[in-house]
């Protein structure tokens, strides 16, 4: 029609949003010379968060002063792994005016695989920087029938640093995190006291300092079907696990920016493992 779509023309590149330069200024969005969104896959979205429009009621901490410019798209193909998931990238810019010194991003996920939420095993995958939920049966009733499928996080750049999981709800060690604290001690890889992850069991007996939760083959040690080494022992129990899996450390000078990108994969096999 020659008329630009609402799309176009409101394209919010004044928010951050990536432009393909079609005149030779980098600083203006200008259709007519020839500026166009930089898309990616099949179709793109694009959102601006910050920490500072309200109250922290959750952690109760300070905002930081950090903004995150969300670019988000899916592929539609026919190669299963491109296909079957989701992608984001988060350009975290520090508008503090200071430093803010060993930053850690992390994806929290409440995965509730299928129609039952309270049967779900995770686990993470260190070489592949991925955490992921799944069913701890190999059927889900009144959802996916079976197989049932299991959906992760898996940071492409930069690796993750740690992967941890705590259950739904207000109890010990291993439950919702109650403070800034709490958050903190969860996103390094360690429990809600502070307390380091250890390899074997329930990760909270050992005495081998890790960061990745049940990093094993599903159905192998270490895994929550398979916990303890040799005979792998008795599974764990089953719950409404939420997972995170983080960034490694690192610093963000006044003024700088950093982009952190990630996918949602998801997956069915020939059984829940």
């Amino acid at each position: 029609t020659g008329e630009a779509t609402a799309d176009l023309r409101d394209w919010p590149a004044d928010l951050g949003a990536e432009v393909i330069d079609g005149d030779g200024n980098l600083d203006n969005y200008d259709l007519a010379a020839g500026d166009r969104p930089r898309l990616f896959g099949t179709q793109t979205a694009f959102w601006v968060m910050n920490d500072v429009g309200v109250p922290h009621q959750r952690t109760e901490s300070d905002p930081l002063g950090s903004e995150v410019q969300v670019t988000a798209w899916a592929i539609a193909t026919t190669e299963a792994a491109l296909d079957q998931g989701t992608y984001y990238r988060y350009r975290l810019v520090n508008k503090s005016g200071q430093p803010i010194d060993e930053v850690v991003l992390t994806t929290f996920v409440d995965a509730d695989v299928g129609n039952e939420f309270e049967d779900d095993y995770i686990g993470s995958d260190p070489a592949r920087s991925l955490m992921f939920a799944y069913n701890a049966d190999n059927e889900d009733l009144g959802g996916y029938g079976t197989p049932p499928p299991a959906v992760g996080v898996r940071f492409l750049d930069p690796a993750a640093g740690a992967a941890a999981y705590f259950n739904s709800g207000a109890c010990d060690d291993l439950c919702d995190p109650q403070d800034a604290e709490q958050y903190r001690f969860y996103q390094t890889g360690r429990w809600k006291a502070g307390l380091p992850l250890t390899v074997g069991s329930t990760g909270r007996t050992g005495t081998e300092p890790t960061s990745f939760v049940y990093p094993g083959e599903p159905g192998t040690y270490w895994s929550e079907a398979c916990p303890d080494d040799p005979g792998c022992g008795d599974p764990i129990p089953p719950s409404d696990r939420r997972f995170q899996i983080s960034t490694v450390p690192f610093d963000l000078p006044a003024g700088a920016s950093r982009n952190v990108t990630f996918a949602l994969p998801f997956a069915f096999g020939t059984q829940n493992f």
